[in-house]
């Protein structure tokens, strides 16, 4: 019946024309399928084998024993902030020591189970456009099922200290929780006594910078990156033993001294490495730009969070100064007080600063 009413619609030529092409296309077709069989073999190889070797990462770190993960604890070495905050200047300072390995941006906390660590690493950095070298490119695994973990180890064996930086942008969230609440919570498993190098710059030097970098991003979700970055460095302060505090205003030579006391290592930077035209913007301490205008009451409030804290921190120790009231379980401890403040603004700025919930992400640069 079909075929009647199709005879009837399609001229007896067209009829002809399309029987002639017929047996071509319909070995076309056949061809075309049995391509797209071969593809989704490969693909479902390529999956099972990633899940495969994923499940090897995944056993390999559970098979880690204590003395295992207390030596990486021993060896780790942190660097955490904002984005735009100093962190690339700290890291090349740490990587111009030679028992020191500090990866750019690993963001070890989100893909330490990811197997081929060290080749995703190193494509990472190309894709950045950004030169092989120390910090940047790495010794490739003699096994694809070396994870983050697995490879921190395998370093730890020609370096006294190895680590990341690691510097949070205005990248969402994961799930409920912010990218640097996830951060936490792993660094407190697996390097709860490593060393944290916390750096923190001033506001609106750092708002500012990220704009430029993030201009997708509105002012409000700077900002709120900024605050829940402090938050979570004082956190980590709090609660792990070996971290310190810095101020990318006063790196100077004698910073590098007071760490390596700290470190046992000896740092001999050149002097090139700590020049002011990379510590400072061509802004005023206090000035607020131009695009942050809307948000000039909050961008002052966190300026003063930034002095209060900075005027809390010995640069001999990098520690509170002694006449710090550190109540560790009260709320009314000196760092309850600057995260009440910071919880305050972040309720002004809800809605404006609400970030989005995203899936595990490829790497977030920050940088």
């Amino acid at each position: 019946m079909i075929g009647t009413m199709m005879r009837r619609l399609i001229p007896s030529r067209i009829r002809t024309f399309i029987r002639s092409i017929d047996p071509g296309y319909q070995d076309l077709l056949r061809e075309s399928a049995a391509k797209d069989e071969q593809l989704e073999e490969i693909i479902s190889h390529n999956r099972d084998k990633t899940e495969e070797l994923k499940q090897k990462v995944h056993d390999a770190t559970c098979q880690l024993d204590n003395e295992s993960l207390q030596a990486l604890n021993d060896v780790g070495i942190f660097i955490v902030a904002c984005a735009r905050s100093g962190t690339s200047i700290m890291c090349d300072c740490f990587n111009h020591c030679r028992d020191v390995l500090v990866l750019g941006e690993a963001s070890i906390y989100l893909h330490h189970d990811r197997p081929k660590f060290a080749e995703d690493f190193n494509r990472q950095h190309l894709t950045f456009n950004n030169r092989r070298g120390k910090g940047t490119y790495v010794s490739l695994a003699p096994t694809e099922a070396e994870g983050g973990l697995q490879f921190l180890q395998r370093m730890s064996q020609n370096y006294r200290y190895v680590g990341e930086k690691i510097a949070f942008g205005p990248h969402g969230k994961i799930g409920d929780k912010s990218f640097q609440e996830v951060c936490f919570e792993f660094q407190a498993k697996y390097f709860f006594f490593s060393h944290y190098f916390l750096i923190v710059r001033r506001p609106m030097e750092a708002l500012w910078s990220m704009f430029k970098m993030f201009q997708d991003k509105s002012p409000a979700e700077l900002i709120v990156c900024w605050l829940t970055t402090i938050k979570i460095q004082i956190d980590m302060f709090q609660s792990f033993p070996n971290a310190y505090f810095l101020f990318l205003e006063d790196l100077k030579p004698q910073t590098f001294i007071t760490l390596g006391a700290i470190l046992d290592i000896d740092f001999n930077l050149p002097n090139t490495m700590l020049c002011e035209e990379n510590q400072r913007s061509t802004i005023c301490h206090d000035e607020v730009p131009e695009v942050l205008a809307d948000h000039a009451e909050i961008c002052k409030k966190c300026h003063q969070i930034y002095l209060t804290l900075r005027d809390a921190i010995s640069s001999d120790t990098l520690r509170y100064h002694d006449t710090v009231p550190q109540y560790v379980n009260s709320m009314h401890g000196f760092s309850s007080m600057i995260q009440d403040k910071i919880d305050t603004i972040l309720k002004e700025l809800a809605p404006a600063g609400a970030v989005v919930s995203v899936a595990r992400p490829v790497r977030p640069c920050a940088r």
